[in-house]
């Protein structure tokens, strides 16, 4: 006979493989993010130097962004775990 912790330990397993999935699938986008490979300025006659670093800026971004997801996707995949094992430890009572 299957007991509801069993049945919670499961579920919450899967969860977790699941969530485990969606995060390497977030971290593996953030790798994918193209970098610039140059960036372009101009240096005034007697100035300084200006280079634009808004693409470099605006990849970053979207690579701290995609982390962001990962990361949470992580912790989701860590809780479900969590419960998962609770939940099997208490079914073997």
């Amino acid at each position: 006979m299957v007991t509801i912790s069993q049945v919670l330990s499961g579920t919450f397993g899967i969860a977790s493989g699941v969530a485990a999935a969606v995060a390497a699938f977030y971290w593996w986008k953030s790798s994918q993010v193209p970098m610039p490979t140059a960036l372009h300025g101009a240096t005034p006659i007697g100035g300084m130097t200006y280079v634009n670093t808004n693409p470099l800026v605006k990849a970053a971004s979207e690579a701290g962004r995609l982390n962001a997801i990962a990361a949470s996707w992580s912790a989701i995949a860590a809780a479900c775990a969590c419960v998962s094992s609770l939940s099997g430890f208490v079914s073997s009572f």
